[in-house]
């Protein structure tokens, strides 16, 4: 019952001091589960992120069930989802309730503007660190650039791009890799 809890604490905290959603998270959750406690190793924790990355949902509530299933299963994948969940919806309920009253105030216009560079650098370093993971090949290379022109220049799908990828690293990647293994 001690990991609930504990898993309950970590995710409820994050839920409360983070802002900019799931990816903004994934430095914060790493220090949290692999550096601070030592629930998962870093391989675990990084196949956890790429792969919650192409479900649909909110990545910091898929990221809370897959890290608390692995963990400690069922009970601890309900008790971070609803840790992580509880702050932001009470945050969102509470400025719902008051921010079309205040969102003219410069004051308020000019923290918002600072936020969003904060969440910015946190995504950031989360690429970054993704990045670092990934066994990089002039093939991978070229898959990267190629799925942000699918995206951005002939307006494909995310979802799509995201299936294609996988399917490219199943049938591609995984027989090179093999083979130079």
């Amino acid at each position: 019952m001690k990991t609930v809890f504990k898993l309950f604490r970590i995710f409820f905290r994050l839920g409360l001091f983070t802002f900019g959603g799931g990816f903004a998270m994934i430095p914060l959750i790493e220090e949290e589960i692999i550096k601070k406690n030592s629930m998962l190793r870093e391989d675990q924790f990084f196949d956890i992120v790429a792969f919650t990355q192409s479900l649909p949902g909110s990545l910091a509530v898929n990221m809370s069930i897959f890290i608390g299933y692995h963990i400690y299963g069922v009970p601890g994948a309900l008790t971070s989802a609803i840790a992580v969940a509880i702050p932001p919806f009470s945050v969102i309920l509470l400025i719902a309730t008051f921010f079309i009253r205040f969102m003219d105030i410069p004051l308020v216009q000019q923290a918002f503007r600072g936020i969003r560079v904060a969440v910015l650098v946190l995504i950031l370093l989360a690429l970054k660190r993704l990045a670092q993971k990934v066994s990089w090949n002039v093939y991978k290379m070229i898959l990267v650039a190629g799925i942000i022109a699918a995206i951005s220049v002939f307006g494909v799908h995310p979802g799509f791009a995201i299936l294609i990828s996988a399917a490219l690293g199943y049938f591609v990647f995984q027989p090179m890799e093999e083979k130079e293994g």
